[in-house]
C-alpha cells in the first residue's frame, strides 16, 4: 500500500500493538467471564494487575488458549518494544508503557503452556496484525449493501448517539478513553501524539488540494459545482480518517509542544521533506480553533438577524448590498482586498460562521424542502425490487429500467424511482450540518474536532476562491449562484408543468408525476424567497452544495418526465427519420448531438436507417409488438441515464463496489461475484487518499465535458426545445387531419403539441412504406402534407446551437 507521504515506521507499530492488544484482551475477558462469572462482575481490567489475575484464573481452570490469541499477544509485545525503543531514543521515559509491557510478558509466560495446538505462524506476526496498514484510508471498510431500508424514517438529520467526552479545559488533560465494552485498554501518550500529528498532516494535504480546486474554479479552470463536490468528498475522507481520540491528541500536542517537536525532529521519524515545526504550528492553530468553536457552541441569543431584508429574487437583480457594517463585521467579509489572517479567522470569521450555522439549526432552511425530497406511497409490488437493490442483488440500472407488470394503477409511474429517492437521503447536502448539530446539541470533544476539521476546509475554500493566489477577484457573493440556478429552473419548469397537465388529462397515474414536478417548483420558490446573506451562505462551498442539490433534483424530475411523457422521444425520432431516410433533412447540430446523447436509452443503442416505426415502438415500449398489431395501453420503458457525480453528491460520497469499479474504469455493476469483489477490495487496499481524489476528479470531469455532459444536462431545456418542434409540427399538420381527428383534438386546450406528438407515428409509417421505392419514394413523400409539415417544423431551430447550450451553468 502506498503511503500518503509523511510517516514511515512510527504509526505502524503503534497501531499494530493496539490492534493486537485489544484482540487479546477481548478474548481474555470473554474467557474470564466464563471461568469466573462471580469475580468477573466486579472486574473490568482497570489495571494490569487484573489482566494478570485473569490469566492465572484460566491457568488454574485448565483452559486452552487458541494459537491466534498467543500470536496476537506476542505481536503486541514485540511492537510495544519497538515503540518503547523509539520513545527512549528521544531521551524520554514512559514508566507506564514499560510496566504494561512487563505485565504482558508475564501474562504470556502463564498462557503459553495452555496452547491447544502448535502455532502455525511466526511468533512475530498475527492474523489481527493484517488488519492494520500504514495507510489509514485503505483500512476503511468497503460499504456493503444493507439488508433493508424500508423501515427507515423519512428525512431527519441524524445525530449519532454515543457517549461524548467534554473538551479538556486549559489546565486539565483528560485521559483518552480507548475501550471496548467491558474492557478499558490502557495506552501511552506517544500513540496519542503520533495519531494527532498524522491526522494533521493529512488534513493539511487535503486543505492544499481544496485550495487548488477553488483556485481553479476562480480562474475558470474547473466548474464551480465540481469544486464544491470535491470539497465535500474531502470532508467525507476527513470523517473516515479522523482518529477516535483526535481531540485529546490535539490537546496533548498543544500542551507539550517542546516534547512533541523534539520527538518528531528525530531522524527517521518523519519524511525528510516534512518540517516538524510547520506541523506543530498547524496543530496549534487547530487547537485554537477548537477552543473558539467550543466557546461558541453554547446557548445562542434568539432573534439574531444575520441577513438583509432582500429576497432572493431581488438579490439576483443586483450584486450589491447597502448594509452598514461595524469594523468587526468588515473584517469578516469577502470584499476586503487581502485574505484573512489566522488571527482574524479565529477572532471574527469562525465565530461569525458559527452564528450563521446556529441560526440555520434554530430555524427552517431554504434548501431543506429540496433535501427532503418527496414522500411516496408505495404499492407492495415495488418493495421487493427495492429490497434487491439495497441488498446488491440488482444494479441501479436494473432497478431503474426493469419492467414492472402494468396494472390499473400503473401506467409507467416511476414509483420505483421514488423508492430509491426516499431511501437514500439521511442527512443534508451541507457536510458541516450534522457535526454542527451534534456540537450545538451537546458540545463534546469528538464533534468539536470534526467540526473544526470541516471549518478548516470551509475557510480554505473561501480564501482560495475569493483571493486566488492572494489577489481578490470580482465575485464576492456566491449565494447568487444557486439563486440564479433556482430562478432558471423555475422559469423552465413552469411551461413543462403546463404542457404536462394538458397531456395527462385525467389519467391518475401520470398526474402523480405532474405533482412531483409541482413539488420541485414549490421547493425552488421557497429557496428563492429565503433571506440569508450571511458569511456562511455566501461561502463558495455552501453555495456549491446547494447547486449540486438542485442538479440532483432536476436530474430526477428530468428522468421522470422522460419516463412518462413522449415529448423528447417523439421529437428525436421525428428528426432521425427525416435526417436518415430518403428525405435527407439538412443537419441540425443540436439534434444530432441529442440523438447521440440518448442513443442507448431512447434509440435502443442504434440510430435506425430503416423500419423507423418499429424501432420507435421497440425503443420506448415493453409491449411494442402488441402496440404494432393492435390498440393497447402502452407500457413505457423507464428512462435512466446515470450520473455518478450527481448520485455521489446525494449519497454523501459513499464508497461501494460500483463506485470502486467506476473509479478504476472497470466494466460491470452489481451484483458482483465474489471474485470481482475480492479484486475491488484489493484495489481499494492499494488506493491512497491522493489516488482516490485524483480518480474521482477525472471521473467527475468527464460528466461535465465532451458530448455527454450527464452531470449538468438540462432536461428541462431539452423538453421545451422538443415541445416547440412538436407544437410547430402540430400547428402545421392540423389542417390536413380528418374532420373526426380535428374535432377530437380541438376539445383539448393548447392541442398543437398533442397533435404533433400523436402524428409522429403516422409519419414514421409513411416514410417506412415509401422508402422501399427508392428515389421515386422521395418524390412521393415530399408531396405528403404531413411530411412537409414535419420538415418545416425544424425551420426555427437555431443551427448554431449545441448540446453544451443545453446544460445548467454551474
Amino acid at each position: 500500500m502506498a503511503s500518503d507521504g509523511g510517516y514511515i515506521d512510527i504509526s505502524e507499530p503503534c497501531q499494530s500493538y493496539k490492534t493486537s492488544t485489544n484482540y487479546f484482551l477481548q478474548w481474555l475477558w470473554a474467557e474470564y467471564r466464563i471461568r469466573a462469572p462471580e469475580t468477573a462482575k466486579t472486574h473490568t481490567f482497570k489495571s494490569t494487575k487484573d489482566i494478570l489475575h485473569a490469566a492465572k484464573t484460566l491457568a488454574a481452570t485448565a483452559a486452552t488458549v487458541p494459537p491466534t490469541v498467543i500470536a496476537s499477544l506476542r505481536n503486541a509485545i514485540n511492537k510495544r518494544q519497538e515503540v518503547l525503543q523509539i520513545y527512549q531514543g528521544m531521551g524520554s521515559d514512559d514508566a507506564a508503557h514499560e510496566a504494561f509491557l512487563r505485565r504482558l510478558q508475564e501474562t504470556l509466560e502463564i498462557l503459553t503452556p495452555l496452547i491447544s495446538m502448535p502455532l502455525a505462524t511466526s511468533a512475530s506476526t498475527s492474523d489481527t496484525d493484517l488488519l492494520f496498514t500504514t495507510n489509514r484510508f485503505s483500512a476503511l471498510h468497503m460499504h456493503e449493501p444493507t439488508e433493508s431500508f424500508l423501515s427507515d424514517p423519512p428525512f431527519i438529520p441524524q445525530v449519532q448517539e454515543h457517549p461524548q467526552k467534554a473538551l479538556p479545559n486549559d489546565t486539565n488533560l483528560a485521559t483518552p478513553d480507548n475501550k471496548e465494552p467491558g474492557i478499558m485498554l490502557e495506552d501511552d501518550l506517544v500513540t496519542l501524539a503520533i495519531e494527532g500529528v498524522t491526522f494533521i498532516f493529512r488534513l493539511q494535504k487535503l486543505r492544499y488540494r481544496v485550495e487548488q480546486y477553488w483556485t481553479d474554479a476562480a480562474e475558470g479552470k474547473m466548474p464551480f459545482a465540481l469544486a464544491s463536490w470535491l470539497t465535500s468528498l474531502a470532508m467525507s475522507i476527513v470523517q473516515m480518517e479522523e482518529p477516535k481520540d483526535l481531540a485529546f491528541s490535539i490537546v496533548f500536542l498543544a500542551k507539550h509542544p517542546e516534547m512533541a517537536l523534539a520527538f518528531f525532529s528525530k531522524p527517521g521519524t518523519l519524511n525528510p521533506k516534512i518540517q516538524p515545526s510547520k506541523l506543530m504550528r498547524e496543530t496549534s492553530q487547530f487547537f485554537n480553533l477548537m477552543l473558539v468553536i467550543d466557546k461558541h457552541a453554547g446557548p445562542h441569543p434568539k432573534n439574531c438577524e444575520c441577513h438583509s431584508a432582500k429576497t432572493g429574487s431581488e438579490a439576483v437583480r443586483t450584486t450589491t448590498e447597502q448594509n452598514t457594517t461595524t469594523d468587526k463585521e468588515e473584517v469578516a467579509e469577502y470584499k476586503r482586498a487581502n485574505p484573512w489572517s489566522f488571527q482574524e479567522i479565529s477572532d471574527f470569521v469562525v465565530p461569525e460562521m458559527m452564528r450563521n450555522i446556529k441560526q440555520d439549526l434554530d430555524g427552517k432552511r431554504g434548501i431543506e424542502m429540496l433535501e427532503r425530497g418527496f414522500t411516496p406511497v408505495l404499492p407492495p409490488k415495488y418493495l421487493d425490487l427495492a429490497e434487491k437493490l439495497l441488498s446488491g442483488q440488482v444494479s441501479r440500472r436494473e432497478f431503474y429500467t426493469r419492467p414492472l407488470a402494468p396494472g390499473p394503477d400503473h401506467d409507467m409511474t416511476p414509483e420505483n424511482l421514488e423508492q430509491l429517492k426516499a431511501a437514500k437521503r439521511t442527512t443534508t447536502c451541507e457536510p458541516l450540518y450534522v457535526p454542527a448539530l451534534e456540537t450545538f446539541d451537546k458540545p463534546a470533544a469528538a464533534s468539536i474536532a470534526t467540526l473544526c476539521s470541516g471549518m478548516g476546509l470551509l475557510i480554505s475554500s473561501c480564501k482560495a476562491y475569493f483571493w486566488p493566489r492572494g489577489v481578490r477577484q470580482r465575485e464576492w457573493n456566491c449565494r447568487l449562484r444557486p439563486l440564479r440556478l433556482a430562478k432558471n429552473m423555475k422559469a423552465e419548469l413552469l411551461p413543462i408543468i403546463k404542457i404536462a397537465k394538458n397531456l395527462v388529462a385525467n389519467r391518475k397515474a401520470v398526474m402523480y408525476s405532474v405533482k412531483r414536478a409541482e413539488d420541485l417548483l414549490r421547493s425552488l420558490e421557497e429557496y428563492i424567497e429565503e433571506n440569508r446573506w450571511d458569511l456562511y451562505h455566501r461561502a463558495p462551498w455552501t453555495a456549491g452544495c446547494h447547486v449540486n442539490e438542485m442538479l440532483y433534483q432536476a436530474m430526477y424530475i428530468g428522468h421522470m418526465l422522460l419516463s412518462v411523457f413522449d415529448i423528447i422521444p417523439a421529437a428525436l425520432h421525428l428528426y432521425n427519420v427525416l435526417r436518415r431516410s430518403v428525405i435527407k433533412l439538412d443537419k441540425i447540430p443540436v439534434f444530432d448531438e441529442l440523438c447521440e446523447f440518448f442513443r442507448e436509452s431512447l434509440f435502443y443503442g442504434m440510430l435506425p436507417t430503416t423500419k423507423f416505426l418499429t424501432h420507435f415502438h421497440c425503443s420506448l415500449y415493453y409491449n411494442w409488438r402488441d402496440i404494432m398489431s393492435s390498440k393497447c395501453t402502452p407500457h413505457r420503458r423507464p428512462y435512466y441515464r446515470e450520473s455518478v457525480y450527481v448520485n455521489q453528491h446525494h449519497s454523501n460520497h459513499i464508497l461501494n463496489y460500483e463506485i470502486m469499479a467506476k473509479l478504476h474504469g472497470m466494466e460491470g455493476e452489481e451484483p458482483f461475484n465474489e471474485s470481482q469483489r475480492a479484486r475491488l477490495r484489493s484495489l481499494r487496499g492499494n488506493m491512497s487518499i491522493d489516488s482516490y481524489l485524483e480518480k474521482a476528479e477525472i471521473m467527475a470531469r468527464k460528466e461535465f465535458e465532451g458530448p455527454h455532459p450527464v452531470a449538468n444536462i438540462d432536461y428541462f431545456a431539452i423538453f421545451n426545445l422538443c415541445s416547440e418542434v412538436l407544437e410547430s409540427f402540430g400547428k402545421l399538420v392540423f389542417p390536413f387531419l380528418s374532420s373526426e381527428d380535428r374535432r377530437y383534438f380541438a376539445q383539448a386546450e393548447d392541442y398543437n403539441i398533442m397533435v404533433g406528438k400523436q402524428t409522429v407515428g403516422s409519419i414514421l409509417s409513411a416514410i417506412d412504406e415509401e422508402s422501399k421505392k427508392g428515389s421515386s419514394g422521395r418524390h412521393i413523400l415530399i408531396k405528403i402534407p404531413g411530411v412537409t409539415a414535419a420538415v418545416r417544423a425544424f425551420d426555427k431551430v437555431d443551427r448554431n446551437k449545441k448540446i453544451q447550450d443545453l446544460v445548467w451553468k454551474v
